[in-house]
């Protein structure tokens, strides 16, 4: 029988996840289960750095303003990836600015339920509000 290889997951610096892993504990006798959310600052063949407190901007080097921790890859019982990684709209140009953020603020017909007399239906295959009536 043949088994398909799956593609391995890889941390990657700048991956914003949230990591299952298990803590030491000071006069206990076993460790405890903890979850850390954050960015990833670095990653080491033994240890993976999570910053939980740090700028927005990922390219903005590490200082004393950040709060990382390090844990160890063997402690590590889970992970996933809580968003992907996208570059953010920036826009220099006031024109720009006011057209995307007119874009993603002003409500569809739909949404407002404003049809002009059309049903729901009919402006969904048509993509307007209809010609008839005022709002």
């Amino acid at each position: 029988m043949v088994t398909k290889m799956s593609k391995k997951r890889r941390f990657r610096v700048g991956m914003e996840v949230r990591v299952r892993f298990l803590d030491h504990v000071e006069d206990g006798s076993a460790p405890e289960d903890f979850t850390i959310y954050g960015r990833i600052g670095k990653v080491d063949r033994k240890y993976i750095c999570i910053d939980c407190w740090a700028y927005t901007d990922a390219n903005t080097a590490h200082d004393d303003n950040v709060k990382r921790f390090v844990i160890l890859r063997s402690a590590i019982i889970s992970w996933s990836k809580l968003v992907e990684e996208q570059e953010p709209v920036i826009l220099t140009d006031k024109s720009r600015a006011k057209e995307h953020i007119s874009k993603i603020t002003t409500p569809t017909a739909i949404e407002t339920g404003r049809t002009n007399g059309n049903s729901i239906e009919q402006t969904r295959k048509t993509g307007s509000e209809g010609s008839s009536g005022a709002r």
